[in-house]
Formats: C-alpha cells, sequence, structure tokens
C-alpha cells in the first residue's frame, strides 16, 4: 500500500495509529538522510586524504614534522578535557541552583567544606 505524502498541518489523522506511522515515516527518513551526509562526509574525507598524500608524494606539499604531529594531539586532548571540566562544572553549578531553589533536596553525604568552596569560587567569577 502507497501512501499519498501530503503536507502535515494538511492532514486529517483519524486516528492514533495513523499518527504513530506519520511519526514513524517522518523519522525514518530523517534518520537516513543522516546516515547519508556521515557517508557522504566520509568519502569526503578519504578523497582529501588521497589527494594530500598524492601531493607529498609529488613534493608539492611538506610532510608535517613530529613535533607539529605531536603538539596537534596535544591541542586536541586538552580540548577534550576542558569540554569534560566545564560540562562537570555546569552540571555542579546546576545542582546548587536547584538546591538553592528548594527543587531538589541537598545532598546528605556532601560535606559542608564542600559547599563553601564552591560558593567562594562563584564569587572569584
Amino acid at each position: 500500500m502507497k501512501e499519498i505524502v501530503t503536507e502535515p498541518h494538511m492532514m486529517e489523522l483519524d486516528n492514533v495509529h495513523d499518527a504513530i506511522r506519520f511519526i514513524q515515516k517522518n523519522e525514518r527518513g530523517r534518520q537516513g538522510r543522516f546516515r547519508m551526509l556521515l557517508i557522504l562526509k566520509s568519502k569526503r574525507q578519504e578523497e582529501l586524504d588521497r589527494e594530500m598524500l598524492i601531493k607529498i608524494k609529488e613534493g608539492l606539499v611538506k610532510e608535517r614534522s613530529k613535533d607539529q604531529q605531536e603538539n596537534d594531539a596535544a591541542m586536541i586532548i586538552q580540548r577534550r578535557i576542558k569540554g569534560i571540566l566545564a560540562r562537570k562544572r555546569i552540571d555542579e553549578l546546576r545542582a546548587e541552583e536547584m538546591i538553592f531553589l528548594g527543587m531538589s533536596r541537598k545532598p546528605k553525604n556532601e560535606p559542608i567544606a564542600k559547599m563553601k568552596k564552591t560558593m567562594d569560587e562563584r564569587k572569584q567569577i
């Protein structure tokens, strides 16, 4: 059975099953498009890598030195660690805010010193 595709706001859904089918069809389409974009991106990267190797072999481009490669790797690691620490700090601030607003309870096992430390850090910012 082939369905006719119409505009979502013009569709009249008779029951919950039609609505579920409509949502599933759209989600499957979105996932398929996303997969296709990933495949195209990986193919483009492979082509760029292949072109770079050809240019290196022909002598048009110099190969990166070991120091440059190590520096790039160190920068990637630093970037990741900074992101992890920033997300952790935001989670702590969010938890403090929830406690302050009364939307969650203060943990019983958390020492008071830690709360004072985070409050002092907040004042410095």
